[in-house]
């Protein structure tokens, strides 16, 4: 009779400790499965940062004298130099500017960067005035994460 007692203890015991490696299993898939879902979000939050970051830098480009007659006379150092305070450490960026009356030779592109990463672009037009065209500039910011 002892031996019977005795296997049924072993045979409880493998029970329970099924159930706990059933447990663990799942709170490993779990755990893997919110760390996946919360970097995507991160990665989500950031660009939304990055977004309006640019909005906000042109903005004030298109908003402050100095940095508008920087814009208009093509001068994209100076406008550079004018909101380099604005851009988190964390980025890099580059002004571009560019004639929208010129030729087709005259792209606001970027250049010297890895298709590997990622690049976020927003452009703003300058005008001299509201009636004629003629000076029109465009802003375009690339910032990318250093």
């Amino acid at each position: 009779m002892e031996i019977k007692k005795i296997n049924t203890k072993i045979e409880g015991k493998k029970g329970w400790i099924r159930i706990v490696e059933a447990f663990a299993a799942i709170l490993l898939i779990l755990t893997v499965v919110l760390l996946i879902l919360s970097r995507q979000r991160s990665d989500n939050l950031r660009a939304d940062e990055i977004t309006k970051l640019e909005r906000y830098v042109l903005d004030y480009v298109s908003e402050d004298d100095t940095l508008r007659a920087y814009a208009l006379s093509g001068n994209a150092l100076g406008i550079e130099n004018g909101v380099k305070e604005l851009i988190p450490t964390w980025l890099n960026y580059q002004i571009r500017t560019c004639y929208v009356n010129k030729t087709y030779e005259d792209i606001c592109a970027f250049d010297g960067i890895r298709p590997s990463e990622q690049v976020y672009a927003n452009e703003v037009l300058i005008v001299a005035n509201l009636t004629h065209y003629q000076n029109a500039t465009k802003v375009k910011l690339f910032l990318w994460e250093k």
